[in-house]
């Protein structure tokens, strides 16, 4: 962890915080952070790099250009932002051992599946984007 993050966020209060957010890309090295320094924390991987990694898969299954594709991809993440987990896991099923990206979207999907649970985080009332404080730096 770089130094000083620890203190700089016990120092705006955010340990004693009554609901503790971390919001991020989905690399490990986050949530390892997240998870040693803040273990009660609500955990939201960013919705953003979520979309964009079925994007990926469907523009590999499909092709950049292919309508189909562009459809397929809507739908999933329109799965996505319902909560439909089990539903992209179910459309990846067919693309699955053929395209790479179709299995690292899959994968992805399982091993963070806790942490995209944006239906219950918007009823919550949390962000599930970190592009305002990005969009900042």
């Amino acid at each position: 962890m770089p130094a000083g993050w620890k203190e700089k966020l016990r120092w705006r209060g955010f340990d004693k915080a009554k609901r503790q957010v971390i919001i991020g890309d989905g690399v490990v090295w986050i949530w390892n952070m997240a998870s040693e320094l803040f273990p009660n924390a609500i955990q939201i991987i960013d919705l953003y790099h979520a979309k964009g990694t079925i994007s990926k898969a469907a523009k590999e299954i499909f092709g950049v250009e292919n309508e189909i594709g562009k459809q397929w991809g809507k739908e999933r993440r329109d799965d996505l932002e319902a909560g439909r987990i089990d539903e992209i896991l179910n459309k990846l099923e067919p693309f699955l051992g053929t395209y790479e990206e179709a299995e690292s979207c899959r994968k992805y999907l399982v091993k963070n599946r806790e942490c995209l649970r944006y239906p219950l985080f918007r009823r919550m009332g949390l962000c599930t984007s970190s592009g305002i404080v990005e969009s900042g730096c």
